[in-house]
């Protein structure tokens, strides 16, 4: 899929300290959790336009290396994933969507309704 990808987006940060350290504050982790908010973005825009995308995250410390060297980031940069980016083939197989009741997942003023899960 990364190699049949249209494009391929390798999106970076830079997070202050250690991610799995951060102990003082969960502004610790805003870097890592605005990666994530941008690549949604990102995904909602393309869809808009017909372009999909899939994610597939870098797991293996020996894998982000490969790619820190063959791309030139700097060890500073975290990289979460790869955002494979590209037109659907025309016999894509395209899943059934979840029928969702909005009014039973909104909740205004306080929890008035079942746990979701």
């Amino acid at each position: 899929m990364i190699l049949d990808a249209g494009a391929l987006i390798v999106p970076s940060f830079v997070q202050q300290g250690t991610l799995l350290d951060a102990k003082e504050s969960l502004h610790e982790l805003n870097a890592f959790a605005s990666i994530w908010a941008v690549l949604e973005n990102i995904l909602v825009a393309a869809a808009s336009e017909g372009v999909f995308g899939v994610t597939k995250i870098i797991s293996r410390p020996s894998e982000t290396d490969h790619v820190r060297s063959t791309l030139g980031i700097p060890a500073e940069y975290e990289i979460p994933c790869y955002l494979a980016m590209g037109y659907p083939k025309e016999d894509a197989f395209v899943p059934k969507q979840l029928s969702v009741d909005v009014g039973e997942r909104f909740h205004i003023d306080r929890w008035d309704g079942p746990a979701i899960g």
